[in-house]
């Protein structure tokens, strides 16, 4: 079968095993002396990197159209100009270990971000207080209420409208990491990703919290925006055994991380 190929990875090598074939953003893979594509990261110890060329100033002159006839962004790229993304389950250390990678290869890190942020507009007013002169089924629910289920039920029936916003808000951080590194050159490191977003929300399905209309919705919402979105070079999946991540949550005695490993145990349990 004759393949069309649009790119070649040809860094020849003695005693190596594959050569890969590049068509249209697949990767096949044939048994040829060459070598396997490698993507580098060079560590700057902690220390900003001195190599890189000075970064658009993006927040206060957007890049666009007219500027790439002076300036291409691409010319701040470097080894370290990559996309990291750190998942994992509750408690496993996920902002730990990405403040230590972002830190190690001067790339910056943005955290995952909270629910009880997405109830604050840009004046820092929490729509939360405004629950008491609302009906219950239109009222604003974070995850820490939804897990103590001591709200009326209307209100814990409209977790799905929390969950959606929360991929919302999800999307949004990756956008800016994606924003930065692109105007920057500096690689980005971004805790729990866009792209398992949905494992929540299939999860909530399976325990009845949410209707199937509901995931339906957000199965087209998500389909129809992640398709938009570059996909990281890199995934870390952080993993730990069930009795281990207990022990990490009864440290931290957080009430709500409490609540959804009982949750995970009974999906586990139910399963298996």
């Amino acid at each position: 079968m004759a393949l069309i190929i649009t790119r070649a990875v040809s860094a020849l090598q003695p005693h190596a095993r594959q050569l890969l074939l590049v068509q249209a953003g697949r990767v096949q893979a044939s048994v040829l002396p060459s070598t396997t594509q490698v993507a580098h990261l060079t560590s700057t110890h902690g220390e900003p990197s001195k190599s890189r060329h000075p970064p658009w100033p993006y927040k206060k002159r957007p890049y666009n159209s007219f500027y790439q006839y002076f300036d291409n962004t691409r010319k701040r790229f470097d080894d370290n100009t990559k996309v990291i993304v750190i998942d994992g389950n509750l408690a496993v250390g996920k902002s730990w270990f990405g403040e230590k990678l972002a830190k190690e290869f001067d790339m910056k890190f943005f955290p995952d971000p909270r629910d009880s942020n997405m109830f604050l507009t840009g004046e820092n007013f929490d729509l939360r207080s405004l629950n008491e002169q609302l009906p219950p089924r239109i009222r604003f629910t974070d995850l820490e209420t939804f897990y103590q289920q001591k709200a009326p039920k209307e209100q814990l029936e409209s977790i799905g409208r929390t969950l959606l916003t929360m991929y919302y808000s999800s999307f949004f951080e990756y956008v800016d990491a994606l924003e930065h590194l692109l105007n920057t050159g500096q690689g980005v490191v971004v805790e729990r990703g866009i792209f398992s977003h949905m494992v929540f929300q299939n999860v909530f399905r399976k325990m009845g919290f949410i209707t199937a209309p509901a995931l339906k919705y957000m199965n087209f919402v998500y389909d129809n925006t992640i398709c938009e979105l570059w996909r990281p070079h890199l995934v870390i999946y952080l993993d730990a055994p069930f009795p281990f991540l207990r022990k990490l949550v009864n440290k931290r005695n957080v009430v709500s991380d409490l609540t959804v490993l009982f949750h995970l145990f009974a999906i586990l349990k139910a399963d298996g």
